[in-house]
């Protein structure tokens, strides 16, 4: 009869009242047989649901019923296809809203710790027309797979979907409303990127006291679980509040502490967020570093660990931010306050595996030699240092230094004039300079000799012939702390 819908085959647990085949049988023009389904039409045989009568509501729901998600879809296509609303439409269109029909999908997620990754749920179910998603383009950027979408392909040109409650377009506030209820989860599954986007919107549509207001009251930045990420990949993360977070940490040693590091520390987020920077720093005002304090429990961290060269050449990275920021005003360290909170903060690696506080009076071991020598005496810790760009740090801890720390008295036996060795010194300097500016093996040695002004230094030294020279190494601190050394040579730069 032209009927567009094969109801015995679409929708075959109806049981249906068909017209019989007997009218058409010896009907052969498509014309005729159109003729003969509008005198059926006017005597009110529907070819489905369509015009809406009583029959249009019995013959809905035994179909929904069923509670078959291929049958829902298909009965959905059938009513958008033919969907214009009327009196009668519109009675049934309520109908439609308070019925549980309309074929969704949600998509939920969970943590494999087996296998160390998320999988993903989909969940294939029949709900009412109330918070539908339409899968429009600003609404899967903004929400992804965070709401129940409707599993059907929506035809624009029909008003059936948007008639039904289906939502197609969300507002600001729909935005806030959800970013809001993600943050109230203590586990959240998400992309970067779905984030970033999210950010982007907020930034884009919000004024700047509103996105204060909600940055201050709300934990809206979202921080990985796992350090290492993809922005496309739904991964796990959690949200935390603005006091929680900061830019950067120019170590990277807070990412790669995280795993042992429990203390309440910043998280860092440029690694995730880096084409967002001018947003976070000047329109969310988060924090540029981490603070002094936090560096310090970091430090306090690391020197629990195993004593190993990285974990001191960590130390020694945190010293060099540190001192860097003492060099700059903006990033002013007072100097009695940080003594304060290193006192007992045993912190500092000494030359013998050992970790310090300042309380200890650790010293800077700047003259190899002498160090040597006191590294035998065990209460006395010496650092080196691998770079001078940390002294920053360590003068404003106060830590001196080993050379300025001691005295060195001298004991002679039968002392005379070495006048003479001056005089055979003196004409040869410049000769052996000469040899060694020629020679590149001995070019380093040689521009030692020219930065220290060599010849002029033999001009006006002093030389003196013992036969006994012993020397005394004592402590400035203590002077009953002292190495008493036999020697050969002993030059004194200060006389």
């Amino acid at each position: 009869y032209g009927n567009p819908y094969d109801l015995s085959k679409d929708f075959s647990t109806y049981n249906w009242i068909l017209l019989s085949d007997e009218y058409i049988m010896n009907i052969s023009s498509s014309s005729e047989r159109k003729k003969l389904h509008q005198f059926f039409s006017e005597l009110g045989v529907s070819d489905f649901l369509f015009p809406i009568n009583n029959w249009t509501y019995e013959q809905f729901d035994s179909l929904v019923n069923i509670q078959s998600i291929s049958i829902n879809k298909r009965l959905f296509t059938i009513l958008q296809e033919n969907w214009v609303i009327t009196k009668e439409t519109e009675l049934f269109l309520k109908h439609l809203k308070d019925s549980i029909w309309i074929p969704t999908i949600h998509i939920t997620y969970s943590y494999n710790e087996q296998i160390d990754q998320v999988e993903i749920n989909k969940i294939c179910k029949l709900n009412q027309s109330n918070n539908i998603y339409i899968k429009t383009k600003q609404i899967q950027k903004l929400f992804e797979q965070h709401v129940t979408y409707v599993d059907i392909e929506i035809d624009s040109n029909s008003s059936f979907a948007n008639d039904l409650g289906l939502i197609e377009h969300i507002t600001l506030d729909d935005v806030i409303s959800i970013l809001i209820h993600w943050c109230e989860k203590s586990i959240f599954y998400t992309s970067l990127s779905h984030m970033q986007n999210t950010y982007n919107y907020i930034y884009q549509n919000m004024s700047r006291n509103e996105l204060q207001d909600l940055i201050n009251t709300k934990p809206i930045f979202f921080v990985p679980i796992d350090s290492s990420v993809d922005s496309k990949n739904i991964i796990r993360g959690r949200f935390v509040s603005l006091s929680e977070v900061c830019w950067l940490d120019s170590t990277n040693l807070f990412i790669k502490y995280s795993s042992s590091f429990k203390t309440n520390s910043r998280f860092i987020i440029e690694p995730y967020y880096t084409e967002q920077k001018t947003i976070f720093l000047d329109t969310f005002a988060i924090s540029l570093n981490p603070t002094v304090e936090e560096y310090i429990n970091l430090l306090v961290h690391i020197a629990s660990l195993e004593t190993t060269a990285e974990t001191v050449q960590d130390a020694f990275s945190i010293f060099k931010v540190l001192g860097k920021w003492c060099e700059q005003s903006n990033q002013c360290i007072e100097k009695q306050d940080l003594q304060n909170k290193l006192s007992h903060k045993s912190i500092f690696p000494t030359r013998d595996h050992r970790w310090v506080c300042l309380n200890d009076n650790p010293l800077i071991s700047d003259n190899d030699d002498i160090a040597q020598l006191f590294t035998q005496i065990n209460n006395i810790p010496l650092i080196d240092i691998p770079s001078s760009d940390i002294l920053a740090f360590f003068h404003l801890c106060d830590i001196k230094s080993l050379s300025s720390s001691i005295t060195i008295e001298h004991i002679i036996e039968n002392s005379s004039d070495g006048t003479v060795v001056k005089n055979l010194l003196s004409p040869l300097i410049p000769y052996i300079q000469l040899y060694m500016k020629s020679r590149s093996e001995f070019s380093q040695a040689y521009q030692w000799t020219k930065s220290i002004n060599m010849s002029s230094i033999l001009l006006n030294i002093q030389f003196n012939i013992v036969d006994y020279l012993q020397l005394i190494y004592r402590m400035k601190s203590n002077s009953s702390i002292c190495i008493i050394q036999e020697e050969k040579s002993y030059y004194n730069e200060n006389q």
